[in-house]
Formats: C-alpha cells, sequence, structure tokens
C-alpha cells in the first residue's frame, strides 16, 4: 500500500514538475509599444520569441475595458511600467496562467 502510495506522489510531483517546465517554457512580451493615432491606439507586442499570430486575440468589453489574451505566451509584470501616461489608459492589469497572458486596460 505505501509503495503504491509513493509512485502516486511521484507522479503528482512529475506532474507538477511539467506543467511548471512547460509554463516557464512559454514564450514571455517583454514590451509594449503604443502608438497613439487620431482614431485610436496602435499597440505593438514585443518578444524574443515568435508568437503566431492566431494566438493572439482581443475584445472590447461592455463594461469599457479593452482585453487582450495571448495563448502559449505569458506577459512580464514589469510591462505595466513601460507604458507611457495615455488619457485613454487608466489602469493596466495583467493575468498569466499556464495557459495564456491577458492584459487589460
Amino acid at each position: 500500500m505505501n509503495y503504491m502510495r509513493s509512485l502516486q506522489h511521484k507522479a503528482l510531483a512529475s506532474l507538477a514538475l511539467l506543467t511548471i517546465l512547460r509554463a516557464s517554457n512559454s514564450p514571455e512580451i517583454t514590451d509594449i509599444f503604443v502608438d497613439p493615432f487620431t482614431n485610436g491606439l496602435l499597440f505593438t507586442l514585443y518578444s524574443e520569441e515568435m508568437i503566431d499570430v492566431d494566438n493572439v486575440s482581443s475584445w472590447m468589453s461592455p463594461h469599457g475595458w479593452y482585453y487582450i489574451t495571448v495563448n502559449g505566451a505569458t506577459f512580464s509584470l514589469d510591462i505595466p511600467g513601460k507604458i507611457p501616461a495615455l488619457g485613454q489608459v487608466k489602469d493596466i492589469v495583467i493575468k498569466n496562467n499556464h495557459e495564456s497572458g491577458q492584459l487589460a486596460f
């Protein structure tokens, strides 16, 4: 019985390690460049690794928040301090999980 428990614990530990390794191998978006235009803002995401454009989506919520989600990547938590003050951007929130990163403002 203890042998089976030991195997279960090892399997769970291995699964947790693989999850951490997978997340740490995700491309990281390290910078965002914001260009103001008369009809809005253009956001350019920067990563040292290629990110498939099909993994990027964005939408506007009915509550006034704009979201950019990138599947298979994460956002650097340093990004909010790098975005210049703009009248259109009141707050910046980053959420990263094991599947994607999301930037909201």
